[in-house]
């Protein structure tokens, strides 16, 4: 896919300036979430590693599987909080509309998002809070479901 902003005699509306704003904030916690999926997957093999590793009496620096999945939920709990507050501000923006009369679609899919997003705050909280409560418990213990 590809973006010209080169044209720079395009004269955007306010609304399609700040939905651009928005735009390149998801796109880059966008790409934060891939990196957060990175790490997921980096601590799954390490956990793999790690119960390996407890039938070699030859295995040394076995990395802990518990930081990159706590890097990765830290990051979750991030991009989610600011997806919402995109979300948030999208409704925001389009609402205004509304009220004038120049928006004539429903905004309860936005609505719905915005919930969606709230519900993903709470569980990337309670996720990260289970994770952190293993990576205090046992440092070397796989952590599933992430």
């Amino acid at each position: 896919m590809q973006h010209n902003n080169s044209n720079k005699n395009i004269n955007l509306s306010d609304f399609d300036l700040k939905s651009l704003e928005l735009l390149n904030i998801q796109k880059n916690m966008g790409l934060l979430a891939i990196y957060a999926d990175i790490l997921s997957y980096i601590s799954t093999l390490e956990s793999i590693d790690l119960v390996y590793a407890q039938y070699d009496k030859n295995a040394k620096n076995v990395h802990n599987p518990d930081i990159p999945a706590l890097q990765a939920s830290y990051i979750y709990l991030f991009t989610r909080t600011i997806f919402t507050q995109v979300g948030f501000t999208k409704y925001d923006m389009l609402l205004e509309r509304y009220n004038r009369g120049d928006y004539n679609y429903s905004l309860d899919p936005n609505r719905k998002i915005n919930m969606a997003n709230l519900l993903g705050i709470v569980a990337n909280s309670y996720s990260l809070s289970a994770i952190e409560e293993i990576y205090l418990r046992e440092k070397d213990q796989p952590i599933f479901g992430i």
